[in-house]
């Protein structure tokens, strides 16, 4: 394949190798020329804080300092004869959450590009993974609460458009992607809606009178049929249900840890007038229960079976 080759890469190893089609020979002059001239602009606009230049020439001068720095680190790119040089020298420069770089098949690399790619996406990762450590709440059943614990839960993600929260008495345009997790106990449904992050739309903070409204509004459009697949795909024993009233409902929010924000597991009491859900007040938990901590990973990127929803 044009640009594959085998060669040595940086550890010594021969192997296949993609030819980095940056690369410039003269990248070591390159640098050396520009990082001179970006430390004499350095000293006349940093180096004497008693030098006071002129508006124009100080605005010329740091223009030409970033057009040399920029230079500079261009030829960290271009010094590289492989990509797989590139991706290793650049993995080797991170400072990785715990000390130690991901194993990367170097290979499978194609262009510097991916490389920078793969490299911010194993960072922002390995950094939420972190920042979970000490951000999440302990795995374990909250004080007083029954639900989403047994038998009988069920998860699945769904995607609420603008048109559907706005019949709910919403004005957002955006959607909102949530997952759904669901446990009917002693007649009660529990309703869990988690933040999917990055937010892609309305947050399930500021969508939960809509959410609980869309989601009682089905259940009670389902109540007496015959069982069936019902809400989003998750099993519902609805036949037994044979009065569904907004006081067979309890909702609850979970925010999983993410880039500064702490875990936050939440009852939401709302009262139901006029045909909705209203007046959000919030409760915290100090801690989370098992299934919602794991529900993320049983839904995966679609939906999860319920384990045999309580009857």
């Amino acid at each position: 394949m044009l640009g594959d080759f085998a060669g040595s890469d940086e550890a010594g190893e021969t192997k296949m190798s993609v030819r980095n089609e940056l690369y410039d020979p003269d990248s070591d002059a390159i640098h050396d020329r520009h990082s001179a001239e970006r430390e004499r602009l350095s000293r006349l606009l940093y180096g004497d804080s008693r030098r006071v230049l002129p508006e124009e020439q100080r605005a010329a001068a740091k223009a030409a300092f970033d057009h040399h720095h920029l230079a500079c680190l261009r030829t960290f790119v271009t010094c590289h004869e492989t990509v797989q040089g590139y991706a290793r020298w650049l993995f080797g420069m991170g400072t990785w959450p715990g000390g130690r770089a991901p194993e990367v098949d170097w290979e499978e690399l194609r262009s510097v590009e991916e490389a920078r790619t793969l490299y911010v996406r194993l960072m922002e990762k390995l950094e939420q993974a972190e920042h979970a450590k000490v951000a999440s709440l302990p795995v374990a059943q909250p004080a007083g609460l029954e639900a989403f614990e047994g038998p009988g839960v069920g998860c699945g993600w769904r995607r609420y458009t603008g048109k559907e929260l706005r019949s709910a008495g919403g004005s957002a345009q955006l959607p909102i992607w949530t997952l759904i997790t669901m446990h009917r106990r002693a007649g009660v449904w529990h309703v869990c809606f988690m933040q999917e992050w990055p937010c892609r739309g309305v947050s399930v903070i500021n969508g939960i009178t809509e959410l609980a409204t869309l989601v009682y509004r089905v259940m009670l459009a389902e109540a007496g049929r015959a069982p069936k697949q019902g809400l989003h795909g998750m099993w519902l024993p609805t036949p037994r249900l044979v009065v569904v009233h907004p006081s067979q409902f309890r909702f609850y929010t979970h925010l999983p840890a993410w880039s500064s924000m702490p875990e936050e597991f939440d009852l939401v009491a709302m009262r139901y007038h006029g045909g909705r859900f209203r007046s959000p007040r919030r409760v915290s938990y100090n801690s989370i229960p098992r299934a919602i901590a794991l529900a993320r990973g049983e839904a995966g990127d679609g939906s999860c079976s319920p384990r045999g929803i309580e009857q």
